[in-house]
């Protein structure tokens, strides 16, 4: 008597057709990566962008300090030997008058402490390569795009489904034979 029924682990498993799959799959991956690099390197770049800016105003303001240190140290060495410039802080700061002299009111406009000169920030240019490609690609709003919460969190996770689909579908399947009983 023979059995009619056949066991399905016995049977061998037919690889699945390799023909595109290993192309469908690098080009998912692909696809995926595209999506997935802006997403992380933007922001890096939007941060490094924002600290070299940081850096140039720091610059500024330390340059403006040194200015003002060496215009107090003038300022000092005057204080210390020149009779002209001690007589005119002594006007000036203690309104000391001497009494032979007539003072004239005169009505002139203040003139508030010097402003700093408003910074000129160097723009920081990306690398040569990128530079290149981003001249390529239409105008839009990338970083609401890449860098804003919501989005950026849904273009890395379809990023990730992407990678996930191309695994699933076109990852090579080991075939396994089971030994049959004999």
């Amino acid at each position: 008597m023979t059995d009619d029924f056949s066991n399905p682990l016995d049977q061998e498993q037919a690889p699945p057709p390799s023909g595109g799959s290993g192309l469908m799959f690098w080009i998912l991956v692909g696809m995926a990566a595209v999506v997935f690099a802006p997403c992380v390197l933007l922001p890096v770049w939007r941060d490094y962008q924002a600290l070299q800016y940081a850096e140039q105003v720091e610059q500024a303001g330390l340059e403006q300090a040194r200015a003002e240190l060496h215009q107090q140290q003038r300022r000092l060495e005057a204080l210390q030997s020149d009779p002209a410039a001690i007589a005119r802080v002594a006007r000036r700061e203690f309104r000391y008058r001497d009494p032979q002299e007539i003072a004239v009111p005169v009505s002139v406009r203040p003139e508030g402490p010097l402003e700093a000169a408003p910074v000129v920030l160097t723009p920081v240019q990306p690398p040569a390569a990128v530079a290149w490609l981003t001249e390529r690609l239409p105008e839009t709003d990338y970083d609401r795009l890449f860098c804003a919460a919501p989005t950026r969190t849904i273009l890395m996770g379809l990023a990730g489904g992407l990678v996930c689909s191309a695994f699933l579908l076109y990852w090579p399947r080991r075939v396994d034979r089971c030994a049959k009983p004999g």
